[in-house]
């Protein structure tokens, strides 16, 4: 007997999602329209947010979804749960080539890692090994370090109930969120 429940895209609380406009003239597409999402209900996401879009972009490549794609439309998340009338377009991707919009050009280690990202590709390279090599010494411990989490867009009050919620929906355990709740309310004066 299987118990595992199956994985269900997090549709409210992921950091990105995008549309993937298939190619209706390529025989492996069924629809026209598919949204992602960047983790799954339940699980955490990982907390370098920048490695985790790159990652997802190596796994939309891997998947055939550029073979398959006319464009692939990035958001990422802009309040404390996607809104996708708000969320903000940060990239679209083609087989050939991609847009990036104004708020992600000042990233420029992603800046550089689409650009070599497309020129692999097109020598037949795995763009996997562009991707930079993840932090060994971040630890579940850090979710709850008051020191380590600016939670990303400001400090205030419904921001810390959303980032709070979320580490509850996703298992943590109640005191360590009650904990770090009450932590980062005293340091920030909230």
């Amino acid at each position: 007997m299987n118990t595992r429940q199956p994985l269900i895209a997090d549709s409210k609380d992921s950091t990105f999602w995008w549309h993937i406009h298939l190619d209706r003239t390529n025989a492996l597409n069924s629809v026209d329209l598919l949204t992602g999402y960047s983790k799954f209900r339940g699980q955490d996401e990982a907390a370098d947010k920048k490695l985790m879009l790159l990652r997802k972009i190596v796994t939309l490549h891997r998947n055939g979804y550029f073979d398959r794609s006319r464009q692939i439309d990035i958001y990422m998340r802009v309040g404390p749960f996607i809104n996708k009338a708000e969320d903000r377009l940060i990239m679209q991707l083609t087989p050939k080539m991609a847009r990036l919009h104004e708020s992600i050009l000042e990233h420029t280690e992603t800046v550089e890692f689409i650009n070599n990202f497309y020129d692999y590709m097109k020598a037949g390279k795995d763009p996997a090994a562009l991707l930079p090599k993840p932090k060994a010494n971040f630890s579940k411990d850090d979710y709850f370090n008051v020191e380590k989490q600016s939670l990303r867009i400001g400090v205030d009050t419904l921001k810390l109930n959303a980032y709070t919620a979320r580490l509850m929906k996703n298992g943590h355990p109640v005191d360590a969120v009650v904990n770090f709740f009450n932590q980062y309310k005293a340091k920030y004066h909230l």
